[in-house]
């Protein structure tokens, strides 16, 4: 398979002053983003308090509605529901229908409930995560890592840490 080359830099550079101003640019596009995040978030965080604060009347007025209409459903279920589970109306649908779920005893909890089914081998009933533990992987040897399919690759991997502090104590004066 041939190996494809990599594309150029955008930026060419020739000596360790052109890498500092390349690390500062760098700073100083990171803080930008950051003051960019920064004012979304605050806009976000304000839109949905905005938001929020709008709908929290419907949301009452709606619940109060709901309560209302299932009140008058359940004193009349008697008539209203002879030989069916609903009524249609011009603007909606009402009725009961029968939701069943399981809860704990008064005594328990879900904690609890999950103990006493471990504790009684009945772990059909637990739901467990199956995933690859590779800190594991990590520790085995080649030979064991290849019996599972699996390889260990080494490689240099790149990284660049900008130093923001430096560049608003250029920015202050101080360097």
């Amino acid at each position: 398979m041939a190996r494809r080359k990599p594309n150029p830099p955008a930026v060419v550079i020739n000596n360790l002053e052109q890498a500092d101003d390349l690390l500062r640019e760098m700073a100083e596009c990171s803080r930008r983003i950051d003051a960019i995040r920064s004012t979304m978030n605050e806009a976000i965080d304000a839109a949905k308090a905005e938001g929020k604060e709008q709908a929290a009347g419907h949301a009452a007025r709606l619940k109060e509605l709901e309560e209302s209409l299932a009140a008058y459903a359940t004193y009349q279920k008697p008539e209203l529901f002879k030989s069916r589970k609903s009524v249609t109306r011009v603007f909606g649908t009402f009725g009961f229908r029968k939701s069943t779920e399981i809860k704990p005893q008064t005594k328990h909890t879900w904690g609890s409930i999950l103990e006493q089914l471990k504790s009684l081998g009945m772990n059909h009933a637990v739901r467990t995560k199956e995933e690859v533990n590779k800190e594991t992987l990590q520790e085995w040897p080649d030979e064991r890592l290849e019996k599972v399919g699996a390889r260990r690759v080494s490689e240099d991997k790149f990284w660049v840490e900008v130093d923001q502090a430096a560049l608003e104590d250029t920015a202050n004066g101080s360097r």
